[in-house]
């Protein structure tokens, strides 16, 4: 097993390594059980690494993407164009690096997603605040919201026999309008397109963005789906998905904001299920289900052909409960989810608490087109004891046995 992650910390406790800098990239390879561990690396320069993705390769290795503020120096061997850039790096079965590649404008881009494609490619999306023409962000991809974030398309080849990033680049394009647009996942479609998920605030007719954002111009949130042509070249069709706050809100508090966390292939041929952690309140925008505490989880199920919504549910109890995963069962019976839960039981969850926030996993079954669901079949709290903290899951990974690994952090 590799487990992947971003450390501050020196050599100490369970790290036998120190940082180059302030925050590197810490990888540990351990056994099957995840007990014992088989080496560990560190991936950085002087500066700050952050938010990382990754995907496992075929030789036993992985491409690791992250956010990177430092030069050349430590293992990183390319210079950066802006405040932060996109830095890739291919390491083999012992962690060893083999490749790297930086992407990068002239501010702050940041990889959210990193997939394999069926032509022996890999697709990053980020989120970017550069200009085009500077530093590698080519002209195909411009800044579509000034001064905020768009997203930001890269296609390239990992095994391009010039290691210079823009030669290995096949295509690049940038998605967004008058806010912030983060991406939060890709999946490829059975046709080479690419299905984008991402959360926004732009507005519609703005940039490229011609999906309506139903809180109008209260700067909040709904979630923005794209299916796009596998070349780049066009948008195929595009939706937003999310409700807004009412009269009865009290003002503030983040109602009205749907944040999308996770997407994944439904069960059901030809749809993709979405996981969002949602403040949105029943028959608003397009949300049918209603809001049952401070944030719930809404997961819907949408169609590849057109976008259009064909189901949904809400998950979670009546208080606060941060959406984070959903992964398909192997045997296309169901999916499993996870979120952070509070000290609490109510509706779906029955679990009984461990902690003052804790993670939740959850098994639910297909039925995504009901507006009064059945409870989950099971759900278990997984966390410690200790009053003072939260236990925040980031990831819900399946393995090759199928067993599940949750894993998030201690705050």
């Amino acid at each position: 097993l590799l487990w992947i992650g971003i450390s501050s910390s020196q050599t100490s406790g369970d790290k036998s390594i120190n940082n180059f800098g302030s925050d590197d990239a810490w990888v540990i390879k351990t056994d099957a059980t995840g007990t014992t561990i088989l080496w560990q690396k560190v991936y950085g320069g002087s500066a700050q690494e952050s938010s990382t993705v990754s995907i496992a390769t075929i030789d036993g290795g992985a491409i690791i993407g992250m956010s990177s503020r430092s030069g050349a120096n430590g293992n990183k061997s390319t210079a950066n164009f802006g405040d932060s850039d996109i830095w890739l790096i291919k390491i083999d079965a012992n962690g060893n690096i083999t490749r790297q590649w930086t992407f990068g404008g002239n501010s702050g881009d940041t990889p959210q997603s990193l997939i394999a494609t069926s032509d022996g490619n890999y697709l990053v999306a980020a989120s970017s605040y550069s200009v085009e023409g500077t530093g590698n962000r080519e002209l195909t991809a411009p800044r579509r919201g000034a001064g905020n974030g768009d997203i930001w398309l890269i296609k390239f080849d990992p095994n391009s026999p010039n290691p210079n990033p823009l030669a290995a680049t096949i295509w690049q394009s940038s998605y967004g309008g008058d806010g912030n647009d983060i991406p939060i996942d890709a999946i490829e479609t059975p046709t080479g397109d690419f299905i984008i998920g991402a959360w926004s605030r732009s507005n519609g007719g703005t940039g490229n963005k011609t999906a309506v954002n139903f809180d109008g111009n209260a700067g909040l949130s709904d979630y923005w789906v794209l299916k796009i042509k596998g070349d780049g070249t066009q948008i195929l069709w595009q939706r937003s998905y999310g409700g807004a706050k009412t009269a009865n809100n009290p003002a503030g508090q983040s109602y009205g904001d749907d944040y999308l966390t996770s997407l994944t292939k439904s069960n059901t041929n030809g749809k993709y299920v979405l996981g969002v952690q949602s403040k949105s309140e029943s028959n608003t925008g397009n949300k049918l289900t209603p809001l049952r505490g401070n944030f719930d989880g809404w997961i819907i199920e949408i169609n590849d052909s057109d976008g259009a919504k064909v189901g949904e549910r809400t998950i979670g109890g009546a208080n606060q409960d941060l959406f984070s995963k959903i992964v398909r069962m192997p045997n296309g019976n169901g999916y499993w989810t996870t979120m952070k839960v509070t000290n609490s039981n109510s509706i779906d969850i029955t679990a009984p608490p461990l902690g003052m926030a804790d993670f939740w996993v959850a098994e639910i079954d297909n039925n995504l087109a009901s507006i009064s669901p059945t409870s989950p079949r099971w759900d278990r709290r997984l966390g410690g004891s200790l009053g003072a903290f939260d236990d925040i899951p980031s990831n819900l990974t399946l393995t090759k046995a199928g067993d599940l690994i949750v894993s998030g952090v201690r705050a």
